[in-house]
């Protein structure tokens, strides 16, 4: 299972057939030139943008923004665009989603990325990005830059993630990416900086074959340092299966990879949906013996949970901006953190 794999869930059904995941991509060693572009007829691909934003007006923002790319059994590629603001001063949370076709994808294998719909674009390439986008239902506006302030980690040393021998996705991250611009929120302008954490995926579309499939996404951007966590909890309730992985980003650049056995993920506290009726841990205890990491993330505000309707079918799921606190080594470390929790049960 992929470390992320939320809003396209509604299209699980397309997996089952087998042309969607016969064009995907596995090399030895994933390439930022080959596989940042899109992948022609890629089951289901991905460009992901989460992190915390500081405003001129005193406040803190979170912002997801992220563009999918997938092939249905008709062979047209298909785009959907989520976009995301968190506002906990306010406790106000908006999210935005739109979907677009085309027959052709003249992207296909070409650097910088240049997508854009409407309101939504993203172009850029290997760290260097523009993110500009307008919500349709809600007066929130990004316009945002960004610059790599360290290399790119490949997943599992290759940018290949095996999830426990559940399925196999291509993955690279840019974790660490400065961000200036400005966001518009109820009319007003702000001034932002901070940090964004910029995923890439691809061939997750074997992953979508039904709904008994579970996951939860963490990232941490340690204060005062140059490190950065990622881990990742599966849960595969067919076979009673949980996979753990992830890697550990020290400030030297020196990247650990995380397996099994190396993290212990255990939820504190939990939060129902009035909306969805799911229950999501919004705190959580985080630790990485080998690291020396006994961590706790805690989600800024509960209610950040998008519920996308498409076709009459309902996705619920929870991702927003969480704060970290813990010891490293028995020293105190804070971070600011992202969390996504996909397909909950309503009865756990």
């Amino acid at each position: 299972m992929m470390s992320k794999c939320p809003i396209l869930f509604i299209l699980f059904f397309y997996s089952c057939n087998p042309f969607l995941t016969k064009h995907d991509v596995y090399e030895e060693r994933a390439t930022l030139e080959k596989d940042e572009p899109v992948h022609l007829k890629n089951s289901l691909e991905w460009w992901y943008f989460t992190g915390h934003l500081n405003g001129d007006d005193g406040n803190t923002y979170g912002i997801e923004y992220v563009f999918f790319h997938f092939t249905t059994h008709t062979g047209r590629s298909n785009y959907m665009i989520n976009f995301a603001l968190s506002n906990p001063q306010a406790d106000s949370f908006y999210f935005d989603y739109d979907f677009y076709g085309s027959r052709k994808t003249p992207e296909a294998g070409v650097l910088p990325l240049n997508f854009v719909k409407g309101p939504y674009s993203l172009s850029g390439q290997k760290g260097v990005y523009a993110l500009d986008a307008t919500m349709q239902n809600h007066p929130i506006q990004i316009d945002l830059n960004t610059t790599p302030l360290r290399d790119p980690v490949f997943q599992n040393g290759t940018g290949y993630e095996n999830y426990g021998g559940l399925t196999t996705a291509g993955y690279f991250s840019y974790p660490r990416l400065e961000t200036t611009g400005e966001i518009v929120v109820d009319g007003e302008t702000v001034n932002v900086s901070g940090k964004l954490w910029y995923d890439r995926q691809w061939n997750c579309g074997s992953d979508l074959i039904n709904g008994k499939v579970s996951w939860d996404w963490m990232s941490i951007h340690f204060e005062d340092s140059m490190e950065e966590l990622m881990v990742y909890r599966v849960e595969d309730r067919r076979k009673d299966v949980e996979v753990f992985g992830g890697s550990f980003h020290k400030e030297d650049g020196e990247i650990i990879e995380l397996a099994n056995e190396d993290i212990q993920l255990t939820p504190l506290e939990f939060w129902k949906s009035p909306d969805s009726k799911r229950n999501y841990p919004f705190k959580w205890q985080i630790k990485v013996p080998s690291q020396g990491l006994d961590l706790e993330l805690q989600a800024s505000f509960p209610h950040q949970e998008l519920i996308l309707n498409r076709m009459g079918f309902k996705l619920p799921y929870w991702e927003g901006m969480c704060e970290v606190t813990g010891k490293k080594s028995g020293a105190e470390v804070t971070g600011n953190a992202y969390l996504e929790m996909t397909n909950r049960s309503k009865h756990r």
